[in-house]
């Protein structure tokens, strides 16, 4: 097929497939955790409603997006799991602090976990050391009167072994901020919810040493490659063809499991 293809086009078949059981199928497969497929494609037509340059983005990358929400089972939009972000004419996903903290839950192997940002009136200790711990309470203040934000922490404690700890200084967590989000819309996450992006950046540093799923590595190592502006590979199946529309598929069921005919409408022989 053509790689020419207008606006209009692009924007109907990225519609078709957000709207066909093909690709629902496809998103339901690649959930581990159960998520409908279904109910994940309409949320993320509704983001692109909402936000009208993600209708301008590549579509297989919109598509590639939502495969990301189904493999890590994080939802995107209001529920604040994860995102779908433009950025240069594609759309990358993002994993956000709720979503992030959600899969640390998930592991068998992980018992708790905590994260926090301190301000000058709290009361902290910490130590990662051989033996690691957190000791913080929230100054019983109005938040203006904390004073100045000094460090941000992530704990997480396996169910057998010590805690692993990480605490960031303030102005290393701004660093990084500055480092990587160069060139980012001015209605990026960490102008609107710098605590949550804050303990968002150091969870991530401590998941990495825990003993968390797949689902939760894969996670982290998308978001790592959104964060520093790189491309993110495509989560899309190897035979899938985001050009072409549903319809231009046989579509015949091959069982009663909901695979259908991947082959062209019009092609010959028994396809079953």
């Amino acid at each position: 097929m053509s790689q020419l293809i207008t606006k209009t086009e692009a924007e109907y078949s990225l519609k078709e497939w957000l709207r066909s059981s093909r690709f629902h199928y496809q998103l339901q497969v690649a959930s581990p955790l159960g998520m409908q497929g279904q109910r994940l494609a309409r949320v993320v037509e509704s983001l692109i409603m909402d936000k009208p340059d993600l209708a301008e983005c590549v579509p297989s990358t919109v598509l590639s997006a939502a495969m990301v929400c189904a493999t890590t089972g994080l939802f995107p939009g209001p529920v604040g799991h994860a995102a779908i972000i433009p950025y240069k004419n594609k759309a990358q996903w993002q994993a956000m602090y709720r979503g992030m903290l959600y899969l640390v839950y998930q592991s068998p192997k992980v018992s708790s976990s905590s994260c926090g940002v301190v301000h000058e009136q709290d009361e902290f200790d910490y130590d990662e050391g051989s033996k690691p711990f957190v000791h913080f309470k929230r100054a019983l203040l109005p938040e203006a009167d904390r004073g100045p934000k000094l460090a941000a922490f992530a704990t997480v404690n396996p169910v057998t072994g010590p805690p692993l700890v990480r605490v960031m200084p303030i102005s290393e967590v701004e660093r990084i901020r500055d480092q990587y989000s160069k060139g980012r819309r001015e209605d990026r996450p960490w102008l609107q919810e710098f605590d949550e992006m804050a303990m968002k950046t150091v969870l991530k540093r401590v998941a990495k040493r825990s003993p968390v799923s797949y689902e939760t590595n894969f996670a982290i190592t998308m978001d790592d490659l959104q964060e520093i502006g790189k491309n993110q590979p495509s989560a899309l199946a190897p035979d899938f063809d985001p050009d072409r529309t549903p319809d231009s598929y046989c579509n015949k069921p091959l069982g009663d499991d909901g695979i259908v005919c991947s082959l062209d409408v019009d092609h010959t022989g028994d396809c079953r």
